[in-house]
């Protein structure tokens, strides 16, 4: 026969204070962990990493830019043909800049709108 086993006492949950303390432990060490590791780098091999760094950032930045790009004509794609995207024209009207998004390819257009500079597309160059 089995002998009776009394019943388990649930575990008391922590309190708030109780969890902070055990995060702080965990990140001293955590932070001497850091620091020893540190310690030990040979300094003379990292001289050049500012300069990396920027150089990796301006990869970045230049990276984006042509993403941006990118995603801009590919959401403008021309709904008739595809292959060309729709351009913006602006064209003035009783002194109100107006503007309508046309394909160069094959001459579908958009209706003609009041332009401001929320509009968002292909800007013409110039």
């Amino acid at each position: 026969m089995s002998k009776d086993k009394a019943p388990r006492r649930l575990k008391k949950e922590f309190t708030d204070l109780q969890k902070a303390y055990k995060e702080i432990k965990m990140l001293k060490r955590q932070l001497s962990r850091l620091k020893k590791i540190i310690s030990r780098m040979n300094i003379e091999d990292y001289n050049n990493i500012q300069e990396a760094r920027a150089a990796q950032l301006r990869e970045r930045e230049e990276l984006k830019h042509c993403r941006i790009e990118i995603d801009e004509t590919a959401q403008w794609q021309c709904f008739s043909c595809g292959d060309d995207y729709l351009r913006l024209v602006i064209y003035h009207k009783v002194n109100e800049p107006y503007y309508l998004r046309r394909c160069p390819n094959c001459g579908n257009r958009t209706k003609g709108k009041k332009f401001d500079n929320s509009v968002k597309g292909v800007k013409p160059e110039g």
